[in-house]
């Protein structure tokens, strides 16, 4: 079921991205199992694609990483107890991954 709202999340992300930022100002997500969960994307220097993956896969927290063709150039999914340890996770973690240029980060709604 994740992966389908994902799908159409992206999509419509994608399809709206030159037109309508995507912002969740102000909206907190609620917990979905207990957990809190993102999407992450990314935007990466073109010689780091062939490790990326990998890398993202390997974090604590990350439950699936793909690339993807459009203005983003890889996503994840990330599942956390609490928004202390997502922040964490994006501000250390994901960022701290040799050639990522940007993440964007938005929460699951439900």
């Amino acid at each position: 079921m994740a992966s389908a709202c994902l799908e159409k999340l992206v999509h419509w992300y994608l399809d709206l991205s030159s037109l309508v930022p995507l912002v969740f100002l102000g909206y907190m997500a609620e917990a979905i199992d207990g957990q809190i969960k993102a999407l992450v994307l990314i935007r990466v220097e073109p010689s780091v694609e062939k490790d990326l993956v990998g890398e993202l896969e390997a974090l604590e927290g990350v439950t699936e990483a793909h690339f993807i063709y459009g203005p983003y150039d890889a996503y994840c999914i990330i599942d956390c107890p609490d928004y202390d340890s997502l922040n964490d996770l994006v501000m250390y973690n994901i960022r701290g991954i040799n050639g990522i240029k940007s993440t964007t980060t938005c929460y699951f709604a439900s």
